[in-house]
């Protein structure tokens, strides 16, 4: 990085080249190989690992960029150029590949146009840019320079980066979404919705045609599977009408055998006493299936509810996926 103290070179005038990156990262071109071939390893320098996990002090950042004219990222594609705008907050006048984010973030400076598609292992799109244009964007910054335009340019750039200023990020998005995450705290954590993978388990007849939803949810994403089945019932001790019966698990208002199959998923890692539940869902239904939810599966934590099944209470296999699953 020309100009920027470092380090120092052991030959005065001679041009190096600082790279803030990980030689060693698998996910792309092997720089350390391409670095020794290429014979750059005299006037190359990387950062420790260490240096790269800790980062870069925001005045540094800031003191770096302030030594440049203009600031070049030929980059494939940006999710969001968090370069861009650092660079354009210091008044640096930027030159980037036109297309995806950075179309949006320019506020001072040149686009690299002529721009090759390359489909990636990502099934996507990135674009290569032609060197020869970088060449000739560099030169008509170095033209600015010399004019003295270069300092409006600048101008513009600070006032693009400012609408990302954290004042201004703070008082307009943000207000709404900790409105947001104020209401999804009071929500139920189990969000109900149907598991695909989990819809192979309902049987395709059974005696009697009759089948239980137990612990349905309010709006019973299971009851259109179900209820080919026969005719179908739900309960869940949340439930207010529409439909649903509003019924404790551990004690089901139900006689012997009156289901030819229950349906209980999602609803054991809930409830007090599964041992007991699972006892009345074996009553009520000549068949059945519950799964739920154990320590295995990512998603036992998200729900500070959930309760681990006890295996030495109640019998369970476990699934590929981790879910615990109960069948007769």
């Amino acid at each position: 990085m020309q100009g920027v103290k470092l380090f120092e070179s052991k030959h005065p005038g001679e041009v190096v080249y600082y790279m803030h990156t990980d030689l060693t990262d698998s996910k792309g071109i092997n720089l350390a190989t391409l670095r020794k071939n290429l014979q750059m390893e005299k006037y190359t320098f990387v950062p420790s690992l260490t240096a790269m996990r800790k980062g870069i002090p925001q005045e540094t950042m800031a003191a770096t960029y302030n030594v440049f004219d203009v600031f070049l990222l030929p980059t494939k594609g940006e999710g969001f150029g968090i370069p861009l705008i650092e660079a354009q907050a210091t008044g640096v006048p930027i030159l980037t590949t036109k297309c995806t984010a950075q179309t949006e973030l320019m506020g001072g400076g040149w686009f690299i146009e002529k721009l090759r598609p390359e489909w990636t292992t990502q099934s996507s799109w990135q674009f290569g840019c032609d060197p020869y244009e970088i060449a000739d964007k560099l030169e008509l910054a170095y033209q600015a320079k010399k004019s003295g335009e270069i300092v409006e340019i600048g101008k513009r750039a600070r006032e693009k980066a400012m609408e990302y200023d954290e004042d201004a990020i703070y008082s307009t998005y943000w207000p709404t979404v900790l409105a947001d995450i104020e209401q999804r705290i009071k929500q139920p954590k189990n969000l109900e919705g149907v598991q695909n993978w989990r819809l192979c388990f309902i049987p395709q007849s059974v005696v009697p045609r009759k089948v239980l939803d137990l612990g349905s949810g309010l709006s019973t994403p299971y009851k259109k599977y179900l209820e080919t089945l026969g005719e179908y019932v739900a309960v869940d001790k949340r439930a207010n009408g529409d439909g649903i019966i509003k019924a404790d698990a551990h004690k089901l208002p139900f006689s012997d055998k009156e289901f030819g199959f229950v349906w209980c998923s999602e609803m054991l890692e809930h409830v007090e006493q599964p041992e007991i539940v699972v006892g009345e869902a074996k009553r009520v239904a000549c068949h059945g299936i519950i799964l739920f939810s154990t320590p295995l599966t990512p998603s036992f934590r998200i729900d500070p509810e959930h309760r681990v099944v006890d295996p030495k209470k109640v019998r369970y296999s476990t699934c590929a996926s981790g879910d615990g699953m109960i069948a007769w």
